[in-house]
Protein backbone atom coordinates (compact mmCIF):
# COMPACT_ATOMS: atom_id res chain seq x y z
CA UNK A 1 0.00 0.00 0.00
CA UNK A 2 1.34 3.44 -0.71
CA UNK A 3 0.31 6.89 0.78
CA UNK A 4 -1.89 7.76 -2.36
CA UNK A 5 -3.92 4.22 -1.49
CA UNK A 6 -4.16 6.31 1.40
CA UNK A 7 -7.53 8.46 1.04
CA UNK A 8 -10.75 9.81 1.77
CA UNK A 9 -13.67 10.67 0.21
CA UNK A 10 -15.77 13.71 1.10
CA UNK A 11 -19.14 14.52 0.61
CA UNK A 12 -18.03 17.71 -2.26
CA UNK A 13 -16.03 14.78 -3.93
CA UNK A 14 -12.41 15.63 -3.13
CA UNK A 15 -10.18 12.83 -2.59
CA UNK A 16 -7.73 13.62 0.33
CA UNK A 17 -4.72 12.36 0.74
CA UNK A 18 -4.22 11.53 3.92
CA UNK A 19 -0.42 11.57 4.41
CA UNK A 20 -0.40 13.81 1.60
CA UNK A 21 -2.96 16.15 1.89
CA UNK A 22 -3.31 19.24 -0.86
CA UNK A 23 -4.72 22.45 -0.13
CA UNK A 24 -6.81 22.41 -2.83
CA UNK A 25 -8.37 18.70 -1.68
CA UNK A 26 -9.77 20.55 1.48
CA UNK A 27 -12.97 21.93 1.45
CA UNK A 28 -14.84 24.50 4.30
CA UNK A 29 -17.66 22.80 3.34
CA UNK A 30 -16.89 19.48 3.81
CA UNK A 31 -14.99 20.42 7.11
CA UNK A 32 -18.37 22.10 8.52
CA UNK A 33 -20.07 19.14 7.34
CA UNK A 34 -17.87 16.90 9.09
CA UNK A 35 -17.42 18.43 12.63
CA UNK A 36 -20.55 18.91 12.78
CA UNK A 37 -21.13 15.40 12.84
CA UNK A 38 -18.08 13.98 15.41
CA UNK A 39 -18.70 14.31 19.19
CA UNK A 40 -16.91 15.17 21.63
CA UNK A 41 -15.56 13.00 24.72
CA UNK A 42 -16.26 9.85 21.70
CA UNK A 43 -20.04 10.90 22.21
CA UNK A 44 -20.11 10.38 26.20
CA UNK A 45 -21.81 12.96 27.10
CA UNK A 46 -25.09 13.62 29.30
CA UNK A 47 -25.96 15.81 26.55
CA UNK A 48 -24.82 15.97 22.87
CA UNK A 49 -21.64 18.18 21.76
CA UNK A 50 -20.07 18.16 18.66
CA UNK A 51 -16.55 19.23 17.37
CA UNK A 52 -18.04 22.18 16.14
CA UNK A 53 -19.79 23.35 18.80
CA UNK A 54 -16.39 23.00 20.54
CA UNK A 55 -14.67 24.74 17.67
CA UNK A 56 -17.11 27.55 18.18
CA UNK A 57 -16.27 28.20 22.10
CA UNK A 58 -12.60 28.05 20.90
CA UNK A 59 -13.30 30.58 18.73
CA UNK A 60 -14.87 32.93 21.47
CA UNK A 61 -12.35 32.76 23.95
CA UNK A 62 -9.89 34.02 21.15
CA UNK A 63 -9.18 37.50 20.12
CA UNK A 64 -11.64 38.27 17.17
CA UNK A 65 -8.85 38.36 14.43
CA UNK A 66 -7.76 35.10 15.31
CA UNK A 67 -11.30 33.49 15.15
CA UNK A 68 -11.21 32.08 11.90
CA UNK A 69 -7.63 30.11 13.09
CA UNK A 70 -9.70 28.88 15.96
CA UNK A 71 -12.61 27.62 14.39
CA UNK A 72 -10.33 25.54 12.18
CA UNK A 73 -8.11 24.47 15.17
CA UNK A 74 -9.43 20.88 15.07
CA UNK A 75 -10.40 20.77 11.08
CA UNK A 76 -7.99 17.47 10.69
CA UNK A 77 -10.62 15.95 12.66
CA UNK A 78 -13.21 16.64 9.59
CA UNK A 79 -10.60 14.32 7.81
CA UNK A 80 -9.63 12.01 10.15
CA UNK A 81 -11.93 11.53 13.22
CA UNK A 82 -11.28 11.84 16.41
CA UNK A 83 -9.91 9.60 19.19
CA UNK A 84 -10.47 10.32 22.99
CA UNK A 85 -6.74 11.52 24.84
CA UNK A 86 -6.12 8.07 25.80
CA UNK A 87 -6.17 6.31 22.98
CA UNK A 88 -4.37 9.49 20.91
CA UNK A 89 -1.36 8.65 23.55
CA UNK A 90 -1.28 4.72 22.02
CA UNK A 91 -1.14 5.87 18.62
CA UNK A 92 1.98 8.20 17.94
CA UNK A 93 0.94 7.93 14.06
CA UNK A 94 -2.16 9.24 14.90
CA UNK A 95 -0.34 13.22 15.36
CA UNK A 96 1.59 12.64 12.33
CA UNK A 97 -1.35 12.37 10.24
CA UNK A 98 -3.26 15.33 12.10
CA UNK A 99 -0.35 17.29 11.20
CA UNK A 100 -0.25 16.88 7.63
CA UNK A 101 -3.93 17.32 7.66
CA UNK A 102 -4.41 20.19 9.74
CA UNK A 103 -1.37 22.01 7.87
CA UNK A 104 -3.19 21.60 4.68
CA UNK A 105 -6.37 22.95 5.92
CA UNK A 106 -4.79 26.02 7.28
CA UNK A 107 -2.58 26.49 4.07
CA UNK A 108 -6.23 26.73 2.16
CA UNK A 109 -6.91 30.05 4.12
CA UNK A 110 -3.25 31.13 4.44
CA UNK A 111 -3.14 30.87 7.66
CA UNK A 112 -0.17 29.65 10.27
CA UNK A 113 -0.99 26.88 12.96
CA UNK A 114 -1.11 28.64 16.13
CA UNK A 115 0.11 26.55 19.26
CA UNK A 116 -1.66 28.94 21.22
CA UNK A 117 -4.60 27.27 20.11
CA UNK A 118 -4.04 23.89 21.23
CA UNK A 119 -3.50 25.68 24.89
CA UNK A 120 -6.97 26.99 24.63
CA UNK A 121 -8.89 24.13 23.11
CA UNK A 122 -7.25 22.48 26.29
CA UNK A 123 -8.82 24.91 28.63
CA UNK A 124 -11.63 24.34 26.63
CA UNK A 125 -11.78 20.79 27.15
CA UNK A 126 -11.25 21.28 31.07
CA UNK A 127 -14.99 23.00 31.22
CA UNK A 128 -16.34 21.15 28.39
CA UNK A 129 -15.42 17.81 30.92
CA UNK A 130 -16.99 19.67 33.87
CA UNK A 131 -20.10 20.71 31.86
CA UNK A 132 -20.90 17.59 29.64
CA UNK A 133 -19.81 14.92 31.65
CA UNK A 134 -21.35 13.27 34.59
Amino acid sequence: MTAGDLYLSTRSGQRVQLLQPQPDSIDIGDIALGLSRQYRFNGHTTTPYTVAQHSVVVSYLVPAEHALQALLHDAAEAYIGDLPSPVKKLCPDFWLVVGLNAASAFQLVNMLINAAFTWVSLISLRHEGRGFGD
